[in-house]
């Protein structure tokens, strides 16, 4: 199997990785469709405002041009407060691996490049948050060696 090419998303590659958003919009939506509507033109829009942030960062993995898997990372600063101790917290606010890509390394290939980043940045952890619903996506990151640290529940009325 190939390995993906791992770099900085460029600006003329947007639609590329959009293609990829509205998949994991769809499987968001099909799993939890009373908080994430379809993939619309909107949320497309939004991603090229999000990268105005210079704490975030695009990242995909390319096969022969074509985008296989993306990320968006953010790097945050978090200041202490009385009820908790101020971070750098490196922090996986989207990720996604094209349908017809996964179980190919895609995915390890990019949290390795992750990694990487986080590291020369001074980073020591990387948090992510995944929906109870997603069981290949945690099980996926539980073989990259996450661990839950917290439970976030709900009750529904």
């Amino acid at each position: 199997m190939a390995l993906a090419e791992i770099r900085l998303v460029r600006q003329e590659e947007l639609e590329q990785i959009n293609r990829l958003r509205a998949q994991a919009a769809a499987l968001h939506n099909q799993g939890r469709p009373d908080i994430y509507p379809p993939f619309s033109p909107a949320l497309a829009a939004q991603l090229a405002e999000r990268l105005q942030d210079p704490g975030a960062e695009l990242v995909a993995a390319f096969r022969q041009g074509s985008a296989a898997g993306y990320a968006l990372v953010l790097y945050r600063e978090i200041p202490s407060t009385p009820h908790s101790v101020g971070r750098r917290v490196c922090h996986i606010d989207e990720f996604g691996v094209d349908e017809d890509c996964r179980r190919q390394k895609i995915g390890a290939q990019l949290l390795d490049f992750i990694k990487a980043r986080a590291a020369e940045k001074g980073f020591s952890q990387i948090q992510l948050n995944v929906w109870g619903f997603n069981q290949s996506a945690i099980a996926f990151y539980q073989r990259m060696g996450f661990e839950p640290v917290r439970y976030f529940m709900e009750l529904q009325l």
